[in-house]
């Protein structure tokens, strides 16, 4: 349903459940940030096309000879030269879900207790803490689980109560 326009210009009034309510007006430079910003939007859809385009080409061989089966078998027989990448694939879902599992409801709660819950006083210098762990790259965090949980882990053996009571 069209709009009656105002006098001023650009402005457009609708009609609503109530009565009529005057939007806001878009001047010239509305439009033109618009267009700013299509711009790279556009240009960045582009270059994920390009990239899906040169991956897909550039696997045509191995498409080719091993076709679509790749994604969906398991087997990995280099002697009678048969590959599936489905183990990898599912490992890469898994781990990234049980990372999404732990991480979100984490970052919530933080991100709740430091904005709700908390003093002002105490919640700006724990908010600086949060900030600088998110400085730190990702890989540095697993390699400190490796070399030290997977070691603590180790040391303690199967047994479940020395490993969850970290402190023997």
């Amino acid at each position: 349903m069209a709009g009656v326009a105002d006098s001023a210009k650009g402005a457009v009034l609708t009609p609503t459940y109530f009565g009529w309510r005057r939007l806001v007006v878009r001047f010239s430079g509305d439009r033109l940030f618009n267009l700013f910003t299509l711009s790279p939007t556009l240009l960045v859809l582009g270059l994920l096309g390009g990239i899906a385009a040169v991956l897909i080409w550039s696997s045509r061989e191995s498409i080719a000879r091993f076709g679509f089966q790749f994604i969906i078998s398991s087997d990995w027989d280099p002697v009678n030269d048969r590959y599936g990448a489905l183990p990898f694939l599912y490992g890469t879902v898994v781990s990234s879900a049980l990372a999404l599992a732990i991480a979100v409801p984490l970052s919530l709660g933080v991100a709740l207790c430091l904005s709700e819950m908390t003093p002002r006083w105490l919640s700006s210098k724990l908010g600086f803490l949060v900030e600088l762990l998110a400085a730190i790259p990702s890989v540095v965090y697993g390699l400190w689980a490796i070399f030290v949980l997977a070691a603590t882990v180790l040391r303690k053996g199967s047994n479940r109560e020395a490993v969850l009571n970290w402190s023997r």
